[in-house]
């Protein structure tokens, strides 16, 4: 059975992992600063915190050799670019710092990392807007800060710890239940159920790759399963252009959706992320992008649309 630790238990990938882990109780057991202290876990609500398993906590590293756990799934950061740009030393302590403490604190202890990075990490001038498909290999150039300090976390891990002994995953635009406060499904949603008009920082000619959050956790826990290390992007592989995704979301709201562009900031460009290394571990992802949306409008409204 391997022991896993879950940074960042409280946010929508961490969530996932933890219901797919957790459902597998022959093969993992999952701590984290919820149920080492004994509090009953509960996806609906927001969970309790010990701060002696903060990552930016000194002692870290000797919380961990009590825990005697086999793997940290890293997935504490501060996500979304004008999140990040808003708060930059925010960031940079918890994606750059919380990141080298956690490394070292498995690098001492023998233990495996699996760090969750973004596929904005990537040089666009390179990839997509020359209509290149991004591969796990392909050059980058993060083009905010956020993909910056996410790159700054990859470059930490892999110059700390052994090969044989890091996960690096990268993402694409995952979006789905209620706790996702991030994507731009999930803000336009958001937008339409407080009758209030929403601009985005998106050219809706260009394609973007959304996959919903229950297929990211089979394709994590696949991953999991076959005990991966290096590299593996995580994607749908069925890119969309946004005028579609806002076609189909305006589609399920009943046409209540009130959307504006900014087309000539949007510097992810045509954001098409290859999966065939995913693929080859087994797995296909099996949820629509309309079915998902789908479900996303309901779980924020069941949620009251916090």
């Amino acid at each position: 059975m391997k022991r896993v630790f879950v940074t960042g238990e409280d946010g929508m990938l961490a969530r996932e992992i933890e219901r797919q882990l957790f459902s597998d109780t022959k093969n993992y057991d999952v701590v984290n600063s919820c149920n080492i202290i004994n509090t009953k876990k509960n996806f609906k609500t927001n969970l309790s915190w010990a701060p002696e398993y903060d990552i930016n906590n000194p002692n870290f590293s000797d919380e961990l050799l009590r825990l005697n756990v086999d793997a940290v799934i890293h997935t504490a950061a501060i996500c979304g670019s004008d999140k990040c740009a808003a708060d930059v030393d925010t960031t940079f302590q918890s994606n750059v710092v919380g990141t080298m403490n956690v490394a070292k604190a498995c690098l001492a202890r023998d233990i495996k990392l699996i760090y969750f990075s973004t596929t904005a990490i990537y040089d666009v001038s390179q990839t997509s807007a020359v209509g290149k498909i991004i591969q796990e290999n392909s050059p980058q150039k993060p083009m905010t800060f956020y993909g910056a300090t996410k790159q700054a976390g990859e470059n930490i891990v892999r110059a700390l710890l052994p090969a044989n002994q890091f996960l690096v995953v990268r993402p694409c635009f995952v979006y789905g239940s209620p706790r996702d406060t991030s994507s731009n499904i999930a803000k336009m949603i958001h937008a339409s159920f407080a009758n209030m008009p929403i601009q985005l920082l998106i050219d809706p000619t260009f394609s973007k790759d959304y996959l919903y959050t229950e297929d990211f956790g089979t394709a994590f826990k696949v991953l999991m399963d076959a005990n991966a290390i290096g590299d593996v992007n995580i994607s749908s592989g069925k890119p969309v252009t946004y005028s579609e995704i806002v076609r189909l979301l305006r589609t399920l709201l009943g046409g209540k959706l009130d959307v504006s562009y900014l087309p000539k900031t949007d510097y992810l460009q045509n954001h098409i992320v290859d999966n065939t290394k995913m693929l080859s571990y087994g797995w296909r992802p099996t949820i629509s992008l309309q079915e998902g949306m789908r479900r996303q409008i309901e779980s924020i409204h069941k949620s009251g649309g916090l």
